[in-house]
């Protein structure tokens, strides 16, 4: 049964990281929330404790990269949007992540609403 935790492990630990290439690639945090990266930080480094404590490396090396991913996603919050917390999203600049986003929002309506039309018989 090892394979069951590596394999739950490595989905766990890599659970974040798409957003991490994301937050990097296009310098985008709009949709990111601090208390949520904090208190993923905090379980994660418990759960390194954990594993430590038990002896089960499997548990502790996992969650010591997910809370490293984490970090990494924490720090670039905090380096991109200082003052995030007290700037309303109107007053924000539009990032590039926001225009693709908001072009699939566009994409997606217009093809529900070619398929809505094709099966309604219009």
């Amino acid at each position: 049964m090892l394979w069951v935790g590596v394999l739950g492990a490595t989905c766990s630990t890599t659970a974040s990281v798409p957003q991490l290439w994301k937050t990097f690639k296009y310098d985008a945090v709009d949709d990111l929330h601090p208390f949520t990266m904090c208190i993923r930080l905090v379980g994660c480094v418990m759960w390194c404790v954990y594993g430590v404590q038990r002896d089960e490396w499997i548990l502790a090396v996992s969650s010591a990269v997910a809370g490293l991913v984490e970090a990494l996603l924490l720090a670039k919050y905090l380096k991109l949007y200082p003052t995030n917390l007290t700037q309303s999203d109107e007053d924000r600049a539009p990032t590039m992540y926001t225009a693709l986003f908001t072009y699939r929002r566009r994409c997606l309506a217009t093809s529900f609403r070619a398929v809505n039309r094709s099966h309604s018989g219009a």
